[in-house]
C-alpha cells in the first residue's frame, strides 16, 4: 500500500507542476483523500467504480481544488514527452482501427462493461512495454493474446508522441 500512495502523490506532485482544470484537482483530492479504500477494493466488477461514483457525488463539490505540495517531482522529469495519439485495432477487443486522441494533459477513460477499456490499456502496455502482464501471468502466448477473437488476429498498437 505504500507504494500505491508514493506513486500517487508522486502523480499529484507533476499535477501541481500543470495547469490543470480545478475539477481534475478536485476529482484528484477526492481519490487521494480515499487512496487507501479505493486501493483495497481492486477492479474485479467495477469495484472501485462503485466505490469512487459516489463519493464523488456527494462529496466532489467541497472537496479542495488545491492539490497538496509534494516535492517529489524535478521539472525537468516532466520533459519525457507528450503523447498525441494512440492507434489500435484489430487487437484484442477491437475488430476495427480506433484511433484515440491523447493530446490534452489528461484523458479519462470509462465505459460499461465490453466497451474496450481493458483493451485500450493492454494496448498501451503493449506499445510501451511490448508484452501484457495479464498475458504473462496466464502463461498465454502475446500474440494469441493480443488477437482479436473474431478476425483471430491483430495488428501491433501505435503511439505517436
Amino acid at each position: 500500500m505504500a507504494s500505491v500512495i508514493a506513486e500517487y502523490q508522486r502523480f499529484l506532485g507533476a499535477l501541481a507542476l500543470r495547469p490543470v482544470d480545478e475539477d481534475v484537482c478536485r476529482m484528484a483530492n477526492l481519490v487521494y483523500t480515499n487512496l487507501p479504500q479505493l486501493a483495497q477494493v481492486g477492479t474485479a466488477r467495477r469495484g472501485r467504480s462503485l466505490r469512487l461514483a459516489p463519493l464523488a457525488i456527494n462529496q466532489l463539490a467541497e472537496t479542495s481544488s488545491e492539490l497538496p505540495a509534494f516535492n517529489n517531482v524535478e521539472e525537468g522529469e516532466l520533459n519525457t514527452g507528450r503523447l498525441h495519439e494512440l492507434r489500435v485495432g484489430p487487437f484484442r477487443g477491437f475488430t476495427n482501427q480506433e484511433i484515440f486522441d491523447l493530446s490534452n494533459p489528461i484523458t479519462l477513460v470509462y465505459g460499461a462493461n465490453g466497451t474496450g477499456k481493458s483493451s485500450f490499456c493492454e494496448a498501451l502496455e503493449t506499445a510501451f512495454l511490448g508484452s501484457i502482464s495479464e498475458a504473462q501471468v496466464k502463461r498465454i502466448n502475446h500474440n494469441t493474446y493480443c488477437d482479436n477473437a473474431r478476425l483471430r488476429r491483430h495488428v501491433a498498437p501505435i503511439i505517436q508522441q
